[in-house]
């Protein structure tokens, strides 16, 4: 038979030892801990056992008080401040003397310029790394697609990379082919970048 893990078993099996060691002194003659001090440490047990649970019901209770008073303080805070906000009118200094400040108006997110320095870094046998910069103006991109054609083709997507760099593998040997990026975010889609010709 294994010790108990769960708490409530183990003192169900205190209490039928204490009970079981009382009742057959004769046939457990020599305890190593005494039936006094077993049932004296069951006894504190089970009265900090009670204390926690009503620690914890005193816990969920304040908790519950401290959550009613932050709302409180929460909506009374916001309704203040809009009225602070209004009677301002604006004014910096006077929303300052209450530790508040104009909102900012949101600026709208505007598409990214055309990144440029397309180059390519290396290359080999169907292979090559492809680095450019991001444009100075514009939104910020999120994302950049990578664009290939032949000579007589269209534009095609070949791959995507949220760096200003990516490797590009199983690509067409022996012929010119021509790549550009393309940056995009949630505004738009930027113009492409310079084009570069490479024959791998």
């Amino acid at each position: 038979m294994k010790f108990p893990a769960k708490e409530a078993d183990v003192m169900m099996l205190a209490e039928q030892m204490s009970a079981g060691f009382s009742k057959n002194s004769s046939l457990f003659p020599t305890l190593p801990v005494s039936i006094g001090e077993l049932k004296g440490t069951i006894s504190s047990c089970i009265l900090t056992m009670n204390n926690c649970i009503a620690a914890r019901a005193a816990l969920d209770k304040a908790s519950e008080a401290k959550k009613v008073n932050y709302e409180k303080l929460v909506g009374i805070m916001k309704k203040e401040l809009r009225y602070a906000e209004n009677t301002a009118s604006g004014d910096e200094a006077m929303l300052a003397t209450i530790g508040w400040s104009v909102k900012k108006t949101a600026t709208p997110m505007t598409p990214p310029e055309a990144c440029y320095s397309l180059t390519v870094e290396k290359e080999g046998k169907g292979w090559l790394s492809l680095s450019w910069k991001k444009a100075d103006k514009g939104g910020k991109p999120s994302a950049y697609t990578i664009e290939k054609r032949t000579q007589e083709g269209d534009w095609e997507e070949v791959g995507s990379a949220v760096e200003t760099k990516k490797d590009l593998v199983d690509q067409p040997r022996g012929l010119p082919i021509y790549y550009r990026v393309v940056g995009f975010n949630k505004a738009g889609t930027s113009a492409p970048s310079n084009t570069v010709e490479v024959t791998l």
